[in-house]
């Protein structure tokens, strides 16, 4: 929509891009309760605070999943019996 107006202009363009895909990371990281303050921050240049949330959320998630690796584990053969009897009967 505005890249239209920029289209001579590849800085522009790339940088309403860059912007496209950034925002709603910077936006929806936060909680229902805080997107409309978020969003009001981000209107008023103060994305930086929104960036340093959206990083340090990030360090938690590679935090956790560090601590305790999501695990491929086969199931026993009462669980595969169960979903066999389930699969059959729909």
């Amino acid at each position: 929509m505005m890249a239209g107006c920029f289209e001579h202009e590849k800085r522009a363009c790339e940088a309403l891009r860059q912007l496209a895909r950034t925002l709603p990371l910077l936006i929806l990281t936060h909680s229902k309760m805080e997107i409309h303050t978020a969003c009001n921050k981000f209107l008023k240049g103060e994305w930086e605070s929104l960036w340093n949330k959206c990083i340090a959320k990030g360090h938690v998630c590679q935090d956790k999943l560090a601590a305790k690796p999501l695990l491929a584990l086969s199931r026993t053969s009462a669980q595969k019996d169960t979903m066999a009897q389930k699969q059959d009967r729909a």
